[in-house]
């Protein structure tokens, strides 16, 4: 998501800030202002990921985003079965998409985020629940 272009930029610059409208010439600025999102959330703010231990899961991960964006999904706690091989991270170009099953066999809240550090930093991460006890096989 691209916050430059919204039509609240001047307005939060001059209320967060001591400046009167947004350093568009500041390519700092700009990148601060470009976001990752997961199922259009930020920084963890998604509810709803929750299953319990053993469930069976099917994760559609899809990447949308330029050319110059290719994301890497990942799973802490947990791994996934994907084209018969274990992962806890899935590498995406853009427009592109995965199925993952999963078996969580590891109790707990577990953070899932994209692994590449400037689209994690603009918030591409999530926390997913995992119910049912700690850590175990499941039969």
């Amino acid at each position: 998501m691209d916050e430059n272009k919204s039509p609240y930029l001047a307005a939060n610059v001059r209320r967060f800030t001591k400046l009167k409208t947004p350093p568009r010439k500041n390519e700092e600025f700009e990148e601060s202002n470009l976001k990752h999102a997961i199922n259009g959330r930020l920084f963890a703010n998604l509810d709803g990921l929750a299953m319990r231990r053993c469930e069976r899961v099917r994760w559609y991960v899809v990447a949308l985003g330029s050319e110059k964006d290719p994301h890497t999904p990942r799973w802490h706690g947990n791994t996934g079965l994907m084209d018969g091989k274990r992962v806890d991270v899935v590498d995406l170009l853009p427009a592109s998409s995965r199925i993952v099953d999963m078996r969580p066999d590891a109790g707990g809240i577990w953070m899932f985020h994209c692994h590449i550090h400037d689209h994690m930093d603009a918030g591409m991460s999530v926390l997913y629940t995992v119910e049912g006890g700690e850590v175990g096989d499941c039969p």
